[in-house]
């Protein structure tokens, strides 16, 4: 055989040795294959029973919870009773005997004391400027309404004060004390909160509090169809913004947006925007139109708390109720606004200890008791 043809069969005939060589190699990572399919069968089936004993878990701490919830409400009933039927006089019907309890409740102490006298001044203070201004509708709400109906004033716990406006009204407080000397309107956007948080506050920031505003609308039909319009409309505006690269991240990453910023600006006129598209469901019309009021989209509690809407006789005219010795407007139908809130408003409170604080514990240690006696002293109610 000559070299040539040796050369050619070695470099370009394969040899039955290289086939074979090549053979073996292909049945090797075949059978390889193999092993890493039924390993990854094996795999998928652990995970399965893994996932089906997971969910299965699941279901079961479901049926705990549940259980150990429902275990916590029957003994709640039965220490509520137990405590009532101890607390209760011979000659008490048993709402007598919840009244009483909630009314001699000893007034707070300490540094909340002396915020809760600050924010009584606050609200004197307040109306006493609209007054002034001829302003006659707002209303307590919240924490400030249960304090009233059950305390008389403030909820030994609480830390601020609510109130509710008319939209036309805030604005116009809030041109009227531009100049003010002692008291400002702060409006700052919430990203947490997705509201306009509007608050009446001294200008002198060593006194601590506010009063928080919330905006009411005047509404021509009232109805579920123009609240759930309104709740929508809420709903799209967040979304809006939210998927707006110019304003959402950096809403998301400064979450407290002055209103006059370049952000709170944007933001106000999204919600602005679409308040004037709800105008088609009668919402926002004017007071002579208006058959009732709904609780603005700018700051309402949904998808959770009171599905505030009603008819105007059940705001106005506004009732009076005393709040730490002095007389203050309620809605026309308070209880059924607290009720609907609150459900049995006599019921031992569950938020002792878990109220949210508005202004922090280290704010009120630093408080300056020289400023807060002269705020007190300088009362312009």
């Amino acid at each position: 055989m000559s070299i040539l043809r040796r050369l050619r069969e070695h470099y370009l005939w394969p040899s039955d040795r290289v086939v074979q060589a090549s053979t073996r190699s292909v049945q090797e990572r075949m059978d390889a294959l193999d092993v890493r399919i039924t390993d990854l069968r094996r795999e998928l089936a652990t995970l399965a029973e893994e996932t089906r004993r997971t969910v299965c878990l699941e279901e079961d701490n479901r049926r705990l919870l549940e259980e150990i919830r429902r275990a916590q409400i029957a003994e709640k009933g039965k220490n509520n009773v137990r405590f009532w039927a101890l607390y209760r006089h011979d000659d008490e019907s048993d709402l007598e005997t919840r009244r009483r309890f909630f009314l001699t409740m000893p007034k707070v102490n300490g540094s909340t004391g002396v915020l809760q006298r600050v924010l009584a001044v606050m609200l004197m203070d307040f109306a006493g400027i609209c007054k002034r201004l001829g302003i006659t509708r707002y209303w307590m709400v919240g924490g400030t309404l249960l304090g009233a109906v059950r305390h008389r004033g403030f909820i030994p716990w609480d830390d601020d004060l609510d109130l509710g406006m008319m939209r036309e009204d805030v604005y116009r407080l809030i041109d009227a004390l531009k100049d003010d000397p002692d008291y400002q309107i702060t409006v700052v956007w919430d990203y947490l909160a997705h509201c306009r948080q509007i608050r009446f506050k001294p200008r002198d920031e060593r006194i601590p509090g506010f009063i928080d505003l919330f905006l009411f609308d005047w509404c021509a039909e009232v109805n579920e169809d123009v609240f759930e319009a309104t709740v929508q409309a809420r709903r799209d505006v967040i979304a809006e913004i939210d998927n707006n690269p110019e304003i959402g991240p950096a809403w998301a990453d400064d979450v407290y947006q002055d209103a006059d910023s370049r952000i709170g600006k944007a933001v106000s006129r999204a919600f602005d925007d679409k308040l004037a598209s709800l105008a088609s469901v009668g919402v926002g019309c004017s007071a002579e139109n208006a058959v009732g009021v709904v609780r603005s989209f700018d700051n309402m509690d949904q998808p959770y708390g009171l599905a505030w809407i009603c008819t105007l006789d059940m705001m106005f005219p506004c009732a009076s109720l005393q709040f730490e010795g002095r007389m203050y407007p309620a809605p026309a139908s308070y209880m059924y606004f607290l009720e609907h809130s609150y459900g049995d408003i006599y019921d031992l409170p569950d938020d002792i200890g878990l109220h949210w604080e508005h202004v922090s514990k280290k704010e009120l240690k630093n408080m300056d008791h020289d400023v807060i006696e002269a705020y007190v002293r300088k009362a312009r109610g």
